[in-house]
């Protein structure tokens, strides 16, 4: 099985607050995922970052073609 996405020691800070700090995972073929946690967790910010329409302020992100 292969790795289709990678995302490692992934941050983002906004003002003072931390909201990503060293996120890291990874999703493989065939894998079935899902982003739970509470409001202002950071799940709709890693979409964005993944997705590139945000920028991180450290981090990988590596998606397989």
């Amino acid at each position: 099985m292969s790795t289709l996405l990678q995302v490692q020691n992934l941050q983002k800070t906004y003002g003072l607050r931390h909201l990503l700090d060293g996120a890291s995972f990874s999703v493989a073929e065939q894998d079935h995922i899902g982003c739970i946690g509470r409001n202002g967790a950071g799940k709709s910010t890693i979409l964005r970052i993944i997705a590139g329409t945000e920028s991180k302020d450290d981090g990988e992100v590596v998606i397989m073609p």
